[in-house]
């Protein structure tokens, strides 16, 4: 076991509790066993805390390869028409399974940026943590009323996700 505050912990042993959080860990001995509590063995394995990806936009789930455009501004217009085509529900199952994704590979904390509002009810949904940061924008700056008015709002419905282990951000895309 790596605790990442101390030494490696070779036979350590993780309490898992009710609520889900790690209620001891430790030397095998030395942690708790409860009746009725399934124990599991992970022989030649190593257990870490989860990793967290700080750079994530997981709406975007299932589109790996859908543009083969290297310029930037060409790209960026396609994702952008592409994601036009898609509804909320889309979003979500694609949020769903990145955040899915991302427990397989160990990651159970992102931050992501994103405009559709479905990762951070995914990250709820799934039992996820993280930032989910809501993405402004307004390419013009006659739009700049209307962006705002609109982040303002998405934030505002957004907030019902929020929670201990689940906040949300601004992600103003590309100010310059």
């Amino acid at each position: 076991m790596l605790p990442m505050d101390g030494a490696p912990v070779a036979g350590g042993a993780v309490l898992i509790g009710p609520d889900g959080r790690i209620a001891a860990a430790g030397p095998g001995e030395s942690v708790p066993h409860p009746p009725g509590v399934p124990s599991e063995h992970f022989a030649g394995a190593a257990l870490l805390p989860g990793l967290v990806n700080a750079h994530t936009h997981l709406e975007l789930t299932g589109l790996a390869g859908a543009i083969d455009e290297p310029e930037f501004e060409a790209w960026i217009r396609r994702i952008i028409a592409l994601k036009a085509t898609f509804d909320y529900a889309h979003f979500l199952r694609a949020a769903r399974a990145g955040v899915r994704d991302c427990f397989a590979a160990g990651v159970t904390t992102v931050a992501d940026t994103g405009d559709s509002g479905a990762v951070i009810e995914a990250l709820a949904a799934e039992g996820g943590s993280g930032i989910a940061y809501q993405e402004v924008f307004g390419p013009h700056p006659g739009q700049c009323a209307e962006s705002l008015a609109g982040l303002k709002a998405r934030v505002h419905e957004r907030r019902r996700f929020v929670s201990s282990r689940i906040r949300i951000g601004v992600s103003p895309h590309a100010p310059y």
